[in-house]
């Protein structure tokens, strides 16, 4: 499928690879929640292990590729307002990420605390997550298992304030000078953190500043960077690719060497602890984002023949239910895997059948719970979500007034 032109702005199912690369990002969060529940013996990997194991070991790298895409999808318009001058309407943008985020994060929320609760009064824990104040340390009580994922929702959700700044940032030359002296302050404290001369006081408040917008803003950096170049070159760079003799198997080398290279970066962290990874060695994100958006753009603009492995029906299918998984897939393992062990006499630590045959009855469990959720929360809040984008389109830089086209589903087009 030929990109759009950089006029047009739409949602995932525009680019139908950037759902299954959404289905393949969801699928090493819950290989790497799976092996750890069931094995626990990450900590103990070494250097040397096959880099398969290295992706279901360092899963947490889906949750950055989720990044990533969040920083493609959501700046395509604001990128467009900024080149084009099609307004983005702040009020419209709000109303599309609450009616994305809320209605199926609010579910799981309620649940999770009428679970937790064990006095009328507990019920209180929840308020910080509904307000996102779970990134700031001491704000927000944890609601095991439940909870466990939910700080990259808050970790979005600043990203989704600062990012309407970005036409301003880059329209204007008082908001380019701001934009490139904000940039250097941040580089600078990047630097210091990754090489520990600026630290916080405890080693908490440090884990939450990595797991924060902050921490986590090369990412939606290198997806913002994918979008305008998919925006503004992707038509032209497709059509050289497919013109350049050496880039029908040049283009396949480039993204295997992407993947083997975030393999190989993978196989040498996961040997070491998450928490101290990641408030030791923040700066790994770098290369790690650059070897996913490689293969984003690789796969939105090279004529890969080895692309039906990462786009494909099965994919695109985890990536449509990806949000409700997440959300789900965590608590479901906990109490799962618990209620399998007292009942069967599972190891409680280790790979064999019995665990084989419990893993794969609750993987389908959360597949239909995910279908279910979808059907019944999400996809409503999606139509409506549709329906406001229907009103507004060249707010969002549709190339034509008047309704969506009609082959493609408005809910479909507008996933992100």
């Amino acid at each position: 499928m030929p990109p759009r032109s950089r006029s047009s702005s739409t949602g995932s199912a525009a680019i139908p690879e950037l759902e299954s690369l959404r289905g393949i990002a969801i699928s090493l969060v819950v290989l790497l929640h799976t092996d750890g529940m069931v094995s626990g013996l990450g900590a103990f990997a070494g250097p040397r292990i096959p880099l398969w194991r290295a992706y279901v070991l360092g899963g947490w790298t889906g949750v950055s590729l989720f990044f990533i895409l969040s920083g493609f999808l959501l700046s395509r318009p604001f990128l467009a307002e900024a080149f084009d001058g099609r307004r983005v309407s702040r009020g419209t943008y709000a109303a599309r990420r609450m009616l994305r985020i809320l209605p199926l994060y609010y579910t799981a929320i309620v649940v999770a605390s009428l679970w937790c609760a064990r006095q009328p009064s507990d019920l209180w824990r929840a308020l910080p997550f509904a307000v996102f104040l779970n990134s700031i340390e001491g704000m927000a009580a944890p609601l095991p298992p439940f909870s466990f994922v939910w700080w990259s929702l808050a970790t979005e959700a600043q990203f989704y304030v600062l990012l309407p700044l970005l036409p301003w940032l880059l329209a204007s030359a008082r908001g380019r000078r701001v934009g490139i002296a904000a940039a250097v302050v941040y580089a600078v404290a990047y630097v210091g953190f990754a090489f520990g001369w600026l630290h916080l006081a405890t080693l908490q408040g440090n884990n939450r500043l990595v797991h924060s917008f902050a921490g986590r803003l090369p990412l939606f950096a290198f997806g913002v960077f994918a979008a305008a170049v998919y925006e503004r070159r992707g038509e032209a760079l497709r059509a050289w690719a497919a013109r350049v003799r050496w880039m029908r198997w040049g283009g396949d080398l480039a993204c295997v060497a992407a993947l083997a290279l975030l393999g190989m970066l993978l196989r040498r962290l996961v040997y070491v602890n998450y928490f101290e990874l990641e408030t030791r060695y923040p700066a790994w994100h770098l290369l790690e984002g650059a070897c996913w958006t490689s293969v984003l753009l690789l796969v939105l603009l090279a004529p890969l023949r080895l692309k039906v492995l990462l786009s494909n029906r099965v994919l695109a299918t985890l990536g449509t239910l990806s949000y409700s998984i997440y959300l789900i897939h965590v608590p479901v393992l906990t109490f799962g895997l618990g209620a399998a062990r007292a009942r069967w006499a599972i190891a409680p630590a280790g790979w064999d059948l019995p665990a084989f045959a419990a893993v794969v009855v609750l993987l389908a469990g959360i597949g239909a719970l995910s279908a279910l959720t979808y059907r019944v929360i999400e996809r409503p809040m999606l139509e409506r979500k549709a329906r406001l984008r229907e009103r507004r389109p060249a707010e969002y830089g549709q190339a034509i007034a008047g309704p969506l086209p009609s082959h493609i589903p408005p809910v479909e087009m507008l996933r992100v």
